[in-house]
């Protein structure tokens, strides 16, 4: 809106930032853009880009219409990059696979970031793998406790969750 353009977005997920933050916040955002005049019809994806050269539209899901745009820019989310960790000999599923220290199947070698397949969460109790910068902060605090020997404590775990209180 600053630039005179109208933004649509539609997301895939039942809200916005659904994988990385609380539905609070996710609403917090939603309606600081809704403000903005940002406009959000469908939260349900999209099903088609209409193309003639550059995307000229996108199809919603539920609503079976072309919402025009002049520019489309689509968020396919992150493909972990592991051709080296695997070239390696470590273990890779969806990510390279790591435990509480962001340490690999190999113990001498430590993975952060994106690219971190947590084999088993503790709260969550199952695997996860989440793109965050608070998240790869707290899995550097992690590898650094235990690098240097110490405890990794409840405030240097190597996985970070934003959920109401």
């Amino acid at each position: 809106m600053k630039r005179g353009l109208a933004v649509t977005v539609l997301e895939a997920a039942p809200r916005v930032l659904a994988r990385v933050t609380a539905p609070a916040l996710s609403d917090f955002y939603e309606r600081v853009h809704r403000e903005a005049g940002v406009e959000s019809p469908d939260r349900r994806g999209w099903s088609a880009v209409s193309r003639q050269g550059w995307p000229r539209g996108i199809c919603p899901l539920r609503k079976r219409r072309i919402v025009s745009a002049d520019f489309v820019l689509i968020g396919i989310g992150l493909v972990p990059n592991t051709e080296l960790a695997e070239g390696a000999g470590l273990n890779v599923d969806d990510g390279i696979v790591v435990d509480e220290a962001s340490r690999t199947s190999d113990p001498d070698i430590y993975a952060i970031g994106d690219c971190v397949m947590h084999a088993h969460h503790g709260f969550l109790q199952r695997k996860i793998r989440l793109e965050s910068v608070p998240n790869a902060l707290e899995q550097a605090r992690a590898v650094a406790a235990s690098i240097t020997g110490r405890p990794i404590s409840s405030g240097n775990r190597a996985l970070v969750l934003v959920r109401p209180i």
